[in-house]
């Protein structure tokens, strides 16, 4: 029997970013990520922190020790990636970005 696996140590200085982070996923991840030793998280939506829910995480996250900053970002726009990284670093003092999960995603239900 193969010895179970090692529990996941994520960088306390280091940043993670989550590409549709604020949905139930996304959601789930980044509170994974902050069990797991994440404590600065960038969550990257087309939308941003527009809702209840998402500003109760960001508190959520906050009280755990975690700086969790949601921003507006189309993650297909070059131009909008670099001026966010760039902003990040310089204006908001975030460490390197050392990891990124995608969980973004679109339903479309359609009826025939």
């Amino acid at each position: 029997m193969p010895p179970p696996p090692h529990q996941a140590e994520l960088r306390p200085d280091a940043t993670y970013a989550v590409v549709g982070g604020l949905g139930g996923l996304g959601r789930e991840i980044i509170s994974w990520m902050a069990d797991h030793g994440a404590r600065n998280i960038l969550s990257l939506s087309r939308s941003g922190a527009k809702d209840q829910r998402s500003l109760e995480l960001i508190q959520e996250m906050s009280a755990r020790g975690v700086r969790l900053i949601a921003e507006k970002c189309d993650v297909t726009s070059r131009e909008q990636v670099a001026s966010l990284a760039q902003r990040i670093r310089d204006e908001d003092g975030m460490p390197p970005i050392r990891g990124m999960i995608q969980s973004a995603m679109v339903l479309r239900v359609r009826t025939y």
